[in-house]
């Protein structure tokens, strides 16, 4: 309270938007990089970005029961009541998404590093029936590793928008919360 919050939700878009298209996302497509300033959209910080806290990603979170809301602010969301822009309810709903994807950012970041050591122990899929030669376990560990490193809040913002356009398209989503606002 008494002090500004802000997301820069629209901006962080702009700069995931120049990454995903020419930049390193890009890259990974077939475009071979040839030095780190051959591509001035190579963001070697990308991770730092957080999830860009909107509408749908809140709306989609609570729907699976990842965020819950108190019985005012549920009250108010349910019946497409406007909140105030910057009210303590709107910041509540932003940052609690924020916070909420970090954290499924990092418990899939776990759940790949988990799988890569099952692998390590000979549990987990193997290809033919085999338990593999001591390359193929290093080149699957390694791979568990760049997937794991891979996984952003951009990309999962990316998967959870997309899919809650889905369900929403589906009639499968409750309300979102409304604030008059220039800022997303």
């Amino acid at each position: 309270k008494g002090q500004q919050c802000f997301f820069y939700k629209r901006a962080q878009i702009v700069v995931a938007d120049l990454w995903a298209s020419v930049g390193d996302c890009g890259r990974r497509r077939g475009k071979e990089k040839k030095s780190d300033y051959d591509n001035p959209c190579h963001f070697k910080d990308i991770q730092s970005l957080t999830t860009f806290a909107d509408y749908r990603i809140p709306q989609l979170l609570r729907h699976l029961g990842v965020l819950r809301y108190d019985d005012d602010l549920s009250s108010k969301v349910d019946s497409k009541q406007e909140l105030m822009a910057g009210s303590m309810d709107e910041l509540y709903i932003r940052a609690s998404a924020v916070v909420a994807v970090e954290k499924l950012v990092q418990l899939v970041r776990d759940e790949l590093l988990s799988m890569c050591r099952a692998s390590d122990d000979g549990v987990g899929v193997v290809e033919d029936g085999e338990g593999g030669d001591e390359n193929e376990k290093k080149m699957m560990k390694t791979k568990c590793k760049i997937l794991a490193d891979d996984v952003s809040a951009v990309k999962l913002d990316w998967y959870l928008w997309n899919l809650g356009e889905q369900m929403d398209r589906e009639g499968k989503l409750g309300p979102h919360h409304r604030v008059r606002t220039i800022f997303y």
